[in-house]
């Protein structure tokens, strides 16, 4: 009998973007408590980012993690990092009531671009969270992007307003990208 991978944390299954020959690498998403991160899952996060981003600081990136509850972590079959975002969840009562999620630091290596894992995972954790914190009022998503991928995505004319990272993407990551250096 094959034994799944118990969750680490009970309120969002394991979500799975399968793979077949030209597809990315099987990659599985999971949610769990920022606080339950282990210092070698820590480590890999950082390692992962700062090999596609110049500038990324160990002090930065651990301030930016801490102001998060929630991560959402990628594991390939093998159990290597392939991606991960960071999400902080807020109750407001000002301007009006409503819970806000936000996301921090996202990155998928490139890997394992054009999978799902991160959009079904992403998705599963947003249900999640909202039955945690129930229906009492509004629940809102603030999207905070930055880069040409992100830009590229969204509809023109959507009115959502940009400003430019204070993050430089790598050379190489550009190059795979196929972005003007």
């Amino acid at each position: 009998m094959n034994k799944q991978p118990m969750n680490r944390h009970p309120m969002t299954p394991d979500t799975e973007s399968a793979s077949t020959d030209s597809a990315p690498p099987t990659v599985r998403g999971r949610l769990l408590p920022s606080a339950q991160l282990t210092p070698a899952e820590r480590a890999a996060m950082l390692t992962l980012l700062e090999r596609h981003f110049d500038g990324i600081s160990p002090a930065q990136f651990a301030l930016d993690l801490a102001e998060k509850q929630w991560v959402i972590l990628l594991n390939d079959a093998a159990g290597a990092l392939m991606g991960f975002t960071s999400l902080r969840l807020e109750t407001l009562e000002a301007p009006f009531p409503c819970h806000l999620l936000s996301s921090g630091d996202t990155i998928i290596d490139p890997r394992a671009w054009g999978g799902t894992a991160l959009m079904r995972a992403w998705l599963a954790a947003v249900l999640a969270l909202r039955e945690r914190v129930g229906r009492d009022r509004p629940f809102y998503w603030l999207l905070l992007v930055s880069g040409p991928t992100w830009r590229a995505s969204l509809p023109s004319g959507c009115g959502i307003p940009m400003s430019p990272s204070s993050r430089r993407v790598t050379r190489a990551t550009r190059k795979a990208m196929s972005w003007p250096a």
